[in-house]
């Protein structure tokens, strides 16, 4: 919990205000974005590992000092000696309580930091110094309220004798670039989730609910190669993708998507973003000099 809390006080009012407002959107160099968002980065990093303990100290003073409570209730000590321990406990428990709160208020999507960020490190690499991008982040839980599209009816599944679907699209990360070689890059992404919510009764009698999510990620990226710089050539995909081809009196222009499914709500794995990149690369070959033959 230090190194967390020293995490948040060493922010900026800048990365602060991201951290609050829980969205990006401009123009900036990826040196910029990096060493903006970096802190914040680490600081979600450590509130996510730290939050649960806390949660669970939390819990303990309480129960800590209910006991406390009642064994000075029926004489066991003194009200002399108990009464300090037990508002000393009621106390940390409080503490504890609203630093939990205040961490979870400021919880950013673990896509920030498993797939955000490392995609624009990779595209620095390829970018002029100084040159800037286009960004939108959005880094709102997946499942906030407000990217919830609709719920189904009631309905019985295997052991469970009420499930009920919850519907949430999440267009969470675009933007664009121009890379050293003249070319340029844009992507979307937007992530459709279902959250299943299932209810048993066990054999005690008690009704359990959990959550069981599927998600199916939408990425498409654009890419334009200049023919000054690159020739293209057909080629059939070497990833699971569908590629369709711009050509242009200038530029060409390929347009890559595909899909991600995964059984879980965690963030898919970055690569999958750089293979489409890459995929569209794969297929240019360098121009032939001018006057020479193609």
């Amino acid at each position: 919990m230090k190194k967390t809390l020293a995490a948040l006080n060493a922010l900026t009012p800048e990365q602060k205000a991201v951290l609050q407002e829980k969205r990006l959107e401009g123009s900036y160099t990826p040196q910029a974005m990096l060493a903006l968002l970096r802190p914040v980065s680490e600081f979600d990093r450590l509130s996510d590992k730290s939050r649960v303990g806390i949660g669970c100290w939390s819990a303990v003073f309480f129960v800590l000092a209910v006991v406390c409570l009642i064994v000075t209730a029926n004489g066991v000590i003194p009200w002399l000696l108990g009464a300090p321990l037990i508002l000393g406990l009621l106390g940390a428990f409080l503490f504890f309580l609203v630093t939990v709160i205040r961490l979870s208020k400021v919880d950013l999507s673990n896509n920030f930091r498993q797939i955000a960020l490392p995609f624009v490190a990779i595209l620095r690499e390829d970018m002029e110094k100084g040159e800037p991008m286009q960004m939108k982040l959005d880094l709102t839980a997946p499942t906030a309220k407000t990217k919830k599209t609709g719920e189904s009816d009631a309905y019985a599944l295997g052991v469970y004798y009420k499930v009920v679907d919850h519907f949430y699209r999440d267009a969470w990360f675009e933007g664009s670039a121009w890379l050293a070689d003249g070319s340029s890059v844009s992507w979307a992404i937007v992530e459709d989730i279902t959250e299943s919510m299932r209810t048993k009764r066990n054999a005690r009698g008690k009704h359990k609910t959990k959550s069981k999510y599927r998600k199916i990620c939408h990425l498409a990226v654009d890419v334009t190669l200049p023919h000054k710089e690159y020739s293209v050539g057909a080629a059939e995909p070497s990833i699971d993708a569908k590629v369709k081809v711009k050509p242009a009196e200038k530029r060409t222009t390929l347009r890559l998507k595909r899909k991600v499914k995964i059984k879980s709500n965690e963030p898919w794995d970055v690569r999958a973003l750089i293979e489409l990149v890459a995929e569209a690369f794969r297929r240019a070959k360098p121009a032939a000099p001018a006057g020479g033959a193609a």
